[in-house]
């Protein structure tokens, strides 16, 4: 998420923007060992807590951004605190509780690869790089080698202890449509392996605030299309009433030259002609890949 935010398309919005970053118990950078003692929360309870955070840092109201867990936890949050929420951007997000270990073994049986476990890391492998092992033709290499790319420094046993935690998750389905008071938009690639969830989880919200967008030709949005999530982002946070200032593509006051070669002022487009829809300048999703 970090990175995404610090990527070019991401610019204009980080320049009006405070972000507020948030690891789970354990999963910093050279963590060590939780202890034995230590009871690791739910998902509900980290929904729930995000509040405190708000409370420590006094910041008053959120528009929150979350990526398949995240997007969980942030959707609790929301449920359960919508006066300091103003809308939610989740990511390949699911609300219901699926058996993500048992999917995992089905594929890893279809893939014939031997010796591999529904472990913490390699569930966390499988849920953000499953498009690529799918596509690999020696797959026990190609996890080995996404291994070492991925979450070096995360400490393994507490992975574990938050992937049990959102393994037994309660199923939040059924509350959505009348406990999710905030705008929502849910933004899933539709290469993801979450697209089936995505949906799924869409049918249940008030459509009147909920909108779904599937990125073509993209898995991982935030490392495969950092412009069209740019954009997506960009604009429901206008819908918002945020991020009024920042100019979408294509849009603001263009300069030129008159028959003579001086310079000339054309006019911004208006706020009038602005509202107007306009199918080709709201289409973020297309069939090429960036």
């Amino acid at each position: 998420m970090q990175k995404f935010v610090e990527h070019e398309a991401f610019e204009e919005i980080k320049k009006r923007c405070v972000f507020v970053f948030v690891d789970m118990p354990g999963h910093e950078d050279g963590a060590e060992d939780l202890p034995e003692s230590f009871n690791y929360p739910t998902i509900q309870q980290l929904g729930e807590d995000l509040v405190t955070i708000l409370d420590q840092l006094r910041i008053k109201y959120v528009i929150g951004i979350g990526n398949g867990a995240g997007a969980n936890i942030l959707t609790r949050f929301g449920m359960m605190h919508s006066s300091r929420c103003l809308g939610l951007l989740l990511l390949n997000p699911t609300s219901n509780k699926t058996t993500m270990a048992k999917n995992f073994m089905d594929r890893v049986s279809k893939w014939k690869v031997a010796h591999l476990t529904p472990s913490g890391e390699n569930l966390a492998l499988f849920r953000k790089f499953g498009h690529k092992l799918e596509e690999a033709e020696d797959k026990a290499s190609a996890l080995e080698e996404l291994r070492k790319q991925f979450g070096m420094q995360l400490n393994k046993k507490n992975v574990q202890m938050f992937c049990d935690a959102f393994a037994n998750r309660t199923d939040i389905t059924p509350m959505l449509s009348k406990n999710l008071k905030c705008d929502a938009l849910l933004i899933v690639g539709a290469k993801s392996s979450q697209v089936v969830a995505s949906e799924h989880m869409h049918q249940y919200m008030d459509k009147t605030k909920t909108s779904l967008l599937k990125v073509d030709d993209v898995a991982n949005l935030l490392e495969e299309s950092p412009f069209k999530l740019s954009n997506a982002i960009l604009l429901f946070c206008k819908g918002l009433g945020w991020l009024t200032s920042v100019n979408l593509p294509g849009v603001g006051r263009r300069s030129s030259v008159d028959s003579q070669g001086k310079p000339t002022r054309q006019r911004s487009i208006s706020m009038e002609d602005y509202d107007k829809p306009n199918i080709r300048r709201l289409s973020i999703s297309s069939g090429a890949k960036e």
